[in-house]
């Protein structure tokens, strides 16, 4: 029994050893699955902070868009000015008279010299004052035709600039469009990280939970070879006692038969052999 004795307890260390190897991996995976859960914290404010940033540049590209159309209506509307104004400058050339503005500004400039440093008769000076008139209209077409011909020049660079501008906004917002997208991108990948860090930390705490039950089993096992160590030593010390009993009942049996055989020859008895003889009633 004691050699049993000795086998449980070399299983008993066994099992201690295998209880600690289970509790150091038991706290490694509740490490690691803590840190997962600390870095799914960081990536959620992460994705957060992402969110924010993505949804500021999406209402910047709103915003663009808005911008760009707000210009390309512009720009369709000053070229149907500038179309409304070629006309009437063809409409005007077709009554533009023969002489060039520059002639009739010297003519009239001539005239008007005349007039005013001469002294002239009436009649004459009405007929050059209506002379001067007359080329004063003709003088108007020809700067009526350069006035809508200078606005068509100016909503001409109006134009040219509107366009640059609507290019200018398409690109930026093209940029702005892929900085978004590219910010998109990573919220998926941050997103599919967490996916899998969560199903990491399942994981983990499944081995957590099968590592406990397994050192709980080990546990229950010690327990049980513990009560059958002391199961096994109760039944030595039955033993050792039934031994000792048996031992002592000999020894009473051998002292008691030697007072007799004493007794017998006349001899005198020591006092255990007088004692024992006594509680038998043989003297």
């Amino acid at each position: 029994m004691e050699h049993e004795i000795e086998e449980i307890y070399r299983e008993l260390a066994a099992i201690k050893d295998e209880e600690g190897r289970l509790t150091a991996e038991a706290r490694k995976l509740a490490e690691k699955r803590a840190l997962a859960y600390k870095k799914i914290r960081e990536l959620g404010l992460e994705i957060i902070n992402l969110k924010i940033e993505r949804d500021s540049l999406n209402r910047r590209v709103k915003d663009l868009k808005a911008l760009r159309e707000e210009k390309k209506k512009k720009c369709g509307e000053t070229i149907v000015q500038i179309r409304d104004l070629k006309q009437k400058v063809k409409e005007a050339e077709l009554i533009k008279p023969f002489r060039g503005m520059r002639d009739l500004e010297s003519e009239i400039e001539r005239i008007d010299w005349i007039i005013q440093t001469n002294p002239l008769p009436l009649e004459d000076e009405k007929r050059l004052v209506n002379q001067v008139r007359l080329l004063e209209n003709q003088l108007a077409v020809h700067k009526g035709i350069k006035s809508l011909k200078d606005q068509v020049k100016n909503l001409n660079k109006e134009v040219e600039t509107l366009k640059f501008e609507i290019q200018s906004c398409h690109e930026e917002m093209l940029k702005v469009a892929e900085q978004s997208q590219t910010i998109h991108q990573q919220i998926l990948k941050a997103s599919e990280r967490i996916r899998a860090l969560k199903a990491e930390a399942e994981d983990l705490k499944r081995k957590y939970v099968e590592a406990r039950e397994r050192i709980q089993v080990i546990r229950s096992k010690s327990i049980e070879n513990l009560n059958q160590i002391k199961s096994y030593k109760r039944e030595l010390q039955e033993i050792e006692e039934r031994e000792r009993a048996e031992r002592l009942s000999k020894l009473q049996r051998e002292l008691r038969e030697k007072a007799l055989e004493k007794l017998r020859q006349g001899k005198k008895l020591t006092f255990d052999e007088f004692k024992i003889l006594s509680e038998h009633g043989e003297i």
